[in-house]
């Protein structure tokens, strides 16, 4: 069968392939023959990836002034947009308001991806580095999203930003129709000052999906906030990740606390994946205990996080068995490295 002889629903599916089709390949496409240019063209505007890495943000901003240049030409287009994947540097506004002020254009974008990364690097035990807040002449991407013209249609949301407060996390909160939420950097050092109970959050999306990956020491306050507003979690993955924090002092994670700020979604929670990178791990006098998670189907955790090192004269831990919930249908337990001194108690199981 030709490819030309294809619908139009099929030719799009195909056309939605972007880990195999580029842009250019669908520029190519659309120029092919009269009958697969219009499928060609809408899957073309129907997701941009604008990337900036190195700091030059001269090749976007041609990228940028075409994409103008075309939406003033075909205005009808905006209406294809769906998905959007930008990474810039916001050490300044320009970069930012420039991205934001093409994305106003698109009214229906449905999944958005932001990275917003820094040329500032952590200079190794400078805590002033590590409390420093976003410069009050930047533009910041969590104030700006609730304010596009996108925002009542916004379901899929992945933030990366090293400046991320929990006042931002309020904000994104207030968008009407996001149920899953990648919060990809939550330094919680950012948020040093601000009072949760004084944050203006009503709480309009309501979240199905979270990933929550945490870069720093990591505290009750700020994520029972988080969890709490969103008790109808489906399913959740959270990270401890110290990789990137290297010059912070190691603290371990307590598995009361775990638990503790796990216990508002005990009744919905369907799906829960823990991982502890780097410097991370449980603290493990008291092993953690999930068994009152009542509908649990999927664990997927970090074998340190349930695994229980033992030293001379310990007591023996509750077996993980033991630990675990009733309606558990499947267990992965990931990356693990078992040292001598893991007593392992999954006989039972």
């Amino acid at each position: 069968m030709r490819l030309i002889d294809f619908p139009d629903e099929i030719l799009l599916h195909i056309f939605s392939h972007y880990d195999i089709l580029e842009p250019g390949d669908l520029r190519h496409l659309a120029l092919t023959c009269q009958r697969i240019s219009q499928p060609a063209i809408v899957s073309l505007y129907s997701s941009l990836r604008l990337h900036c890495f190195d700091g030059d943000d001269s090749t976007s901003i041609r990228r940028i002034n075409r994409l103008n240049s075309s939406l003033d030409s075909y205005p009808a287009r905006a209406l294809w947009m769906r998905s959007a994947d930008f990474a810039w540097c916001a050490n300044t506004s320009e970069p930012t308001i420039r991205r934001f002020s093409l994305l106003a254009r698109f009214p229906a974008i449905e999944r958005l991806k932001l990275r917003a990364w820094t040329r500032e690097l952590p200079i190794f035990n400078s805590p002033s580095w590590t409390n420093r807040p976003r410069a009050a002449s930047v533009a910041n991407p969590s104030e700006l999203v609730p304010q596009s013209p996108f925002a009542p249609c916004l379901r899929n949301l992945t933030i990366d930003d090293a400046y991320l407060s929990i006042a931002d996390v309020a904000k994104i909160f207030n968008l009407p129709k996001v149920n899953c939420l990648n919060i990809m950097r939550f330094d919680e050092t950012k948020s040093k000052g601000i009072e949760v109970r004084k944050l203006n959050s009503t709480r309009l999306c309501n979240l199905k999906e979270l990933r929550l990956v945490v870069t720093s020491p990591p505290t009750e306050e700020f994520t029972r906030f988080i969890f709490q507003k969103h008790p109808h979690l489906i399913k959740l993955t959270w990270e401890f990740d110290g990789r990137e924090v290297f010059y912070r002092p190691y603290r371990q994670v307590l598995a009361d606390s775990v638990a503790r700020l796990l216990q508002p979604l005990s009744a919905t929670l369907l799906e829960l994946r823990l991982s502890m990178h780097w410097w991370f791990g449980i603290q493990q006098s008291h092993p953690l205990d999930l068994s009152y998670l009542q509908v649990l189907k999927v664990l997927d955790v970090s074998g340190e996080v349930v695994l229980s090192p033992l030293e001379p004269g310990d007591l023996v831990p509750t077996p993980l068995y033991e630990r675990l919930p009733t309606s558990l249908e499947k267990l992965i337990v990931s990356s693990l490295k078992i040292p001598p001194n893991y007593h392992v108690l999954m006989s039972s199981f």
